[in-house]
């Protein structure tokens, strides 16, 4: 099943009348291989999302959406912590253990101030 990101790849292909096995040339991997990172079967390599955007000339808008599309479609996201003061390490390590706990409520609450732009 494509992810959101293979989903805008596929997108981008069609806008360029390209074949996946076009695409896969331009980001020197194999068809099969551009086909698993579509699918969620392997992760996306470092550097793709700049590599797509200079191949595909996209514009401001498209980038963005394109690096939240890789985002949303992350199954595992790495969080190091070797700089981090104890204060922010034990609130890292607090959140993951208990996000899945929470409830509507409390997940909209802290969505809220992970959005709120400072000085508002």
């Amino acid at each position: 099943m494509l992810t959101v990101f293979g989903k805008h790849l596929r997108k981008i292909r069609i806008d360029n009348d390209e074949i996946l096995n076009d695409m896969a040339k331009k980001l020197h991997v194999t068809a099969a291989y551009l086909s698993a990172v579509e699918n969620g079967k392997r992760e996306i390599p470092e550097g793709w999302i700049e590599e797509i955007k200079k191949s595909y000339g996209l514009d401001g808008e498209q980038y963005v959406e394109l690096q939240e599309a890789a985002i949303r479609s992350k199954k595992n996201i790495k969080i190091r912590l070797d700089n981090e003061t104890d204060r922010d390490r034990d609130l890292l390590i607090a959140f993951a253990r208990r996000f899945r706990e929470l409830d509507d409520s409390e997940a909209q609450t802290i969505q809220n101030i992970l959005n709120k732009k400072k000085g508002v």
